[in-house]
């Protein structure tokens, strides 16, 4: 920090300088200063803000890069830089990947979901006609567009990234992405929009086969967790309520069970009609037909007549009076599982609800009231937990764990522990304590006693100097305080909270009661602070030199 500081002071006593040249200084000098990589700017220059039709440009890569927008941006890349460095990497090696966290996949995924949906429906009419009347019937056109926008997503499924939970990374790389997706649900898209794909082909056993091939729009059904998955991103955009959530979930499992049972039922008497008889029986949208599979699908019984001469229908009852009472089981198990589970949203709204009583009880001010509820927002992303009853299960030992690796990397990364025993440095993490700070917080005010150090988990802060000059600003994984706090000198800077932020403290107290006893690795410490004041005081004489030099022209 002394370096920003006396950087800032050269700057400011300096009014006969080029502007230009300076501004060019200012700018290198922050991206040195603050550890991030000075390249990132050309990129942008070199994809989007140059050549022509650059607000197309702008807006096409917006659409496809990384969204703050996607609810599950937020979470898995939670702070300004997480999302600059991924927009970087896709731009430079991946221009032409969807990000599975971008608008354009959030939209794809809402028209799929409403596809598949009323593919169902289609499905279910058309199941209901015989065999022989359904290519007379202009509902089949509907299943062609359902199969050819489909066709489309297996398409585009090749080119939408995704993300390895296991790796905690987004897959970019077509290779991978294809081979992900070979493994997956290929075969299950390209057979499913099996109608469509024989309809264009005109030879006589595609056409005795074309019938048979409605039956596999069943295999559909392996996409509804693709559906759940869609509404998830549309209830944390919305900000649906527990109960909505819970009954609209219930809703869509009920839909979806019911319409692959009637597919199947009406599928299954259509195969069996097609093999045994030589006339067709439904020729038109029959009511009671509909009612027998209803009784069948409710377990009642089986409505009207068994043909005793016909096994097969004698089998077909058995099978979907079996099938209806494991249905409606699954179902109650579903529905039971997801209102049980559904308690940590409904605490989520009482929690809200109960924050917003407060916040009027004691008439607090509307910026106020905001940042309550910016803190409950950047602190859970909307999943809300206790986080003092998972402590409270966990071991010492396991807790101890958790904070080590959340913490040890950022301890790792600063120059005055280098040397520092892994022994004591393990110590030192563990008294870490952790911080929210929202937007415009102030975190240090220059001329207060140095009783701490931070470390950036999340976030950006800006840095000011004395004089209230912005010097630079500091992201993920960057630390400051440090000298201040080891040689009990006030505070050179100010540091202000740019986004919300989670920072790591490490308290003075702490610093000396484990590194104290251990004079050695005391002056060690020291010895390195001063070495990191010189090289600073070093290249700040470099840089005014610099920049008298400039200011002659």
């Amino acid at each position: 920090m002394l370096l920003l500081s006396v950087t800032n002071t050269l700057y400011l006593a300096n009014p006969c300088h080029s502007h230009q040249s300076t501004q060019k200084m200012k700018h290198e000098n922050h991206w040195r200063n603050c550890g991030l990589q000075f390249p990132e700017e050309p990129v942008v220059n070199n994809f989007i803000d140059s050549g022509m039709f650059i607000e197309a440009r702008r807006w096409f890569f917006s659409f496809i890069l990384l969204s703050p927008g996607h609810p599950q941006a937020n979470i898995y890349y939670r702070s300004h830089l997480q999302r600059r460095r991924e927009h970087m990497r896709q731009m430079t090696r991946y221009q032409s990947t969807i990000h599975p966290f971008s608008k354009c996949n959030i939209y794809w995924e809402y028209i799929i979901s409403c596809s598949l949906i009323l593919d169902a429906l289609y499905r279910i009419v058309l199941a209901m006609y015989s065999w022989g009347v359904a290519s007379t019937i202009d509902l089949k056109r509907c299943i062609m567009v359902m199969d050819t926008l489909l066709l489309c997503d297996v398409v585009m499924r090749f080119f939408i990234g995704y993300y390895d939970s296991e790796a905690n990374k987004s897959v970019l790389e077509k290779k991978h992405i294809a081979k992900h997706y070979l493994k997956t649900y290929f075969l299950f898209d390209l057979i499913a929009s099996g109608y469509t794909t024989l309809s264009f082909v005109r030879s006589a056993t595609a056409r005795r086969m074309h019938e048979w091939t409605v039956v596999l729009g069943i295999i559909r059904v392996v996409r509804v967790p693709r559906i759940f998955a869609a509404f998830e991103v549309f209830r944390l955009r919305s900000s649906l309520s527990g109960f909505a959530t819970v009954a609209f979930t219930s809703l869509l499992v009920l839909w979806m069970l019911t319409t692959f049972s009637y597919i199947l039922i009406f599928s299954v008497e259509n195969i069996i009609e097609f093999v045994f008889y030589e006339t067709t029986r439904w020729e038109e949208i029959n009511i009671f037909r509909l009612y027998k599979a209803t009784v069948l699908f409710l377990c009642v019984g089986v409505e009207g007549s068994v043909e005793g001469a016909q096994l097969s229908f004698q089998v077909y009852s058995i099978f979907f009076l079996c099938w209806g009472i494991w249905i409606n089981v699954l179902s109650l198990i579903y529905i039971t599982n997801v209102w049980t589970t559904s308690g940590c949203g409904r605490g989520k709204d009482l929690v809200y609800l109960e924050l917003e009583q407060y916040v009027r009880s004691k008439g607090l001010s509307q910026d106020l009231r905001a940042k309550f509820f910016a803190f409950l927002g950047f602190k859970f992303n909307n999943r809300l937990y206790k986080e003092n009853s998972i402590n409270k299960t966990a071991s010492t030992l396991l807790k101890s764990q958790v904070h080590t690796y959340l913490a040890k990397k950022k301890l790792d990364e600063v120059y005055v522990f280098r040397n520092v025993p892994a022994r004591l440095l393990n110590a030192l993490v563990a008294k870490f304590r952790t911080e929210i700070f929202l937007t415009n917080d102030v975190i240090i005010v220059a001329g207060t006693p140095g009783d701490c150090m931070y470390f950036i988990n999340y976030g950006t802060v800006a840095i000011y100097s004395l004089a209230g000059k912005e010097i630079c600003h500091l992201e993920d994984g960057a630390h400051f305080g440090e000298i201040s706090m080891i040689f009990n000198e006030p505070r050179v800077e100010t540091v202000v909270a740019v986004t919300p932020c989670e920072l790591f403290i490490l308290h003075k107290a702490d610093f000396t009661e484990i590194i104290f006893p251990h004079r050695r690795v005391l002056e060690m410490i020291k010895e390195q602070a001063r070495s990191t004041i010189s090289n600073a005081s070093q290249e700040n004489r470099k840089l005014g030199r610099k920049l008298l030099r400039t200011s002659s022209f």
